[in-house]
């Protein structure tokens, strides 16, 4: 995954937490017909899940100051 132009945008909102995957609505390849799916590795799912709890809403990641990057 791109790490700011995709996983510094990702909110609790965009979690599967049943099939573990992040999905984006708008990708640049959208008008081909295709989507963009990450899949999570456990470790990956422990952490967002965390910060789903700490920020429900909003993007995720954020700096040590809380503000969004």
């Amino acid at each position: 995954a791109r790490p700011f132009s995709e996983l510094a945008l990702v909110t609790a909102a965009m979690v599967d937490w049943a099939d573990e995957t992040i999905s984006f609505g708008e990708h640049k390849n959208e008008k081909k017909g295709k989507s963009r799916t990450i899949y999570l590795v456990p470790e990956m799912v422990a952490l967002l899940k965390r910060l789903a709890e700490k920020y429900p809403t909003g993007l995720l990641f954020r700096n040590s100051k809380g503000h969004v990057w």
